[in-house]
């Protein structure tokens, strides 16, 4: 799924209901372009036409996006993972110069 149509399921959540002008408002892109992915979304079951100018966000729309939530979690899992580890060899770091540091006082 593309990052344009992430960010219109997005709102769609946020906002409850979304229509052609509110997604080119808030993305920049044009009416048609917003009418061709709003429509592509319905198509593909992400949301739903409301009203006749409506769409909201239908579960598999949901499904979607806490898939991309879940993908950013592990990612952030996998960095913080990584700095821990990383602070930890750092502190070890410290420990060992410190430990030098007080040897070396202890012997002057």
């Amino acid at each position: 799924m593309s990052p344009n149509e992430i960010m219109i399921l997005r709102m769609a959540a946020e906002l409850k209901e979304v229509n052609k002008g509110v997604v080119s408002g808030r993305t920049q892109i044009s009416s048609d372009y917003a009418n061709h992915l709003l429509n592509f979304l319905v198509k593909g079951g992400y949301l739903t036409r409301v009203a006749s100018v409506g769409y909201k966000l239908t579960p598999k729309g949901i499904e979607i996006l806490m898939d991309e939530l879940y993908r950013a979690r592990r990612s952030l899992e996998t960095r913080i993972d990584i700095s821990c580890r990383h602070l930890d060899r750092v502190n070890e770091e410290i420990g060992r110069l410190r430990n030098l540091l007080e040897e070396q006082l202890a012997r002057a």
